[in-house]
């Protein structure tokens, strides 16, 4: 008895693939694998739009480079739209620019070979850039979206190209700071990672100055030099002041988990002194409806929710700590 075909579909038809398509691809892509081989084999030498800003190497035999672009720029409108579609394959809800806006800025790694004496290009991973405007006269660069290609990952091209990105918005005078937008999970430790390695070289945040407190010095060498929004600053000085932190040290280790915790908690102080200034202008009934206090009970809870938010931000930061030990 022969067995059925896996292939056979029993009167049930395929669907239409390409009608979905069609609504996030660009007009005219290839439909087969031997139309798309032959146009690729009659096309000319690719040459990266934008301005070359570094390169680096890796264990191979190629070179990595750098390359700044904007919509202005000559082939980068035609090369976008084949970019964007990448970003729906891999990164969750992200979604196309508008390619008429010329505030936004593209930074694109390449792997570079020559093959039979001519140049070859392989796209690694590509972010892009929004330049806010920042009153009165500055602007204020953030990262929307940043990808490294699935086979390139782990080999440290994301912290490469978001290096570059940092250097050069740092070197231009007109920005304010560099922010990020809804990060995730993994870039949120990619960016810790190259923030503090960054401000490693200042000697700000080395001791003894580190263990001081993050107002003042430190404050103004993350914001002024480093372009850092203030809730990134922070976050960089809590990671390294628990790197130059003696744990073994009862007194050192205690003040940094009540500098942590006294951040961690502010919020919450903020609540209490509301609902004291509340108290001396409503009626204790309309208070008890608007603002009410915390029972003994729910302050409890949130000691229990603070304790282990600190411990849950420690394991972060320390992770951060081992990746710069091991860079």
């Amino acid at each position: 008895m022969m067995m059925p075909s896996p292939w056979e579909t029993h009167g049930v038809k395929p669907d239409n693939i390409f009608s979905s398509l069609d609504k996030w691809l660009p007009k005219g892509y290839y439909r087969s694998l031997d139309s798309f081989s032959i146009a690729l084999a009659s096309q000319s030498a690719f040459t990266p739009p934008g301005q070359q800003l570094h390169s680096y190497s890796r264990q191979d035999d190629a070179s990595y480079l750098i390359f700044k672009a904007g919509l202005s720029d000559r082939g980068m409108k035609s090369y976008l739209s084949r970019l964007q579609p990448l970003l729906l394959w891999f990164i969750e809800a992200a979604s196309y620019i508008d390619e008429e806006d010329d505030k936004w800025m593209f930074y694109l790694v390449y792997r570079h070979v020559r093959e039979a004496g001519l140049p070859r290009y392989s796209l690694v991973a590509f972010a892009s850039v929004y330049l806010f405007y920042c009153y009165p006269d500055r602007q204020r660069p953030r990262v929307s979206q940043l990808l490294v290609l699935p086979h390139y990952q782990r080999r440290g091209h994301g912290a490469e190209l978001l290096q570059e990105i940092c250097s050069d918005l740092c070197s231009d005078p007109s920005t304010h700071d560099i922010t990020v937008e809804d990060p995730s999970e993994t870039f949120v430790r990619l960016r810790d990672f190259v923030d503090c390695r960054n401000a490693l070289r200042l000697p700000t945040f080395q001791p003894p100055t580190i263990h001081g407190p993050f107002q003042g010095v430190i404050s103004a060498a993350a914001t002024d030099t480093l372009k850092l929004h203030k809730t990134q600053a922070r976050r960089v000085y809590e990671i390294l002041r628990l790197r130059a932190t003696d744990r073994s040290d009862p007194a050192q280790y205690r003040d940094y988990r009540l500098a942590v915790k006294n951040r961690l908690n502010a919020p919450h102080q903020r609540e209490l002194q509301e609902h004291g200034r509340l108290s001396r202008l409503l009626d204790p009934a309309e208070l008890a409806l608007t603002h009410p206090l915390p029972s003994s009970s729910s302050q409890e809870e949130h000691l229990t929710k603070l304790h282990g938010a600190y411990y849950q931000l420690e394991t972060e930061y320390r992770a951060v700590i081992e990746r710069l030990a091991a860079s």
